[in-house]
């Protein structure tokens, strides 16, 4: 039909972790081992709009030989013994980041519901959406993916999500220097 898919040279993963401390730990032992396989850098990002608010949930890393990619990681936490995950909480009326046990916070927690990735459902995203994980086809691999991937999508949704049109892009027929 002469359609063109824009392609971004990117990786997006979502990655669960019991909490902030954890998510800390997991993204420099990403870093380490990416740097090991010959990736340049690796950063570290909130995904507020206001960066110093929030707990740096976002992890960028690039590699630019032989192909230019990046790698773009998201984390969630999963270990609230609520029925849901989120990306940020706010307990006692200060953020929780990595230096920040939300045991020792004085007051309640509470998921902010307009700040970060999941701020298009409230900030949460029901864990039987995601687990148990299930198994997705793509370019002919079997990957790990959330159990209701639409709802997942939904929930990260920046701008019209038309679930007539949801596909995968293949790498077949690319332009590799586009």
């Amino acid at each position: 039909r002469g359609l063109l898919d824009v392609v971004e040279r990117d990786i997006d993963v979502m990655i669960g972790v019991a909490d902030e401390r954890a998510w800390s730990w997991a993204a420099r032992e990403i870093e380490r081992r990416l740097i090991e396989l010959g990736w340049e850098r690796c950063w570290a990002k909130s995904s507020a709009e206001e960066r110093d608010a929030m707990r740096r949930d976002l992890l960028y890393c690039i590699r630019t030989s032989p192909e230019y990619m990046l790698l773009d990681a998201t984390s969630y936490i999963t270990g609230d013994p609520g029925p849901d995950v989120f990306v940020h909480r706010v307990c006692g009326g200060r953020p929780i980041d990595d230096g920040t046990s939300p045991g020792l916070a004085d007051g309640p927690c509470e998921v902010p519901p307009d700040v970060g990735p999941l701020r298009h459902a409230g900030g949460r995203l029901p864990k039987a959406s995601i687990s148990p994980l299930a198994r997705c086809r793509a370019a002919g691999l079997s990957v790990p993916c959330p159990r209701e991937p639409v709802e997942t999508i939904r929930a990260m949704a920046h701008s019209g999500l038309n679930l007539a049109c949801l596909a995968m892009p293949t790498t077949g027929g690319r332009d590799w220097e586009d």
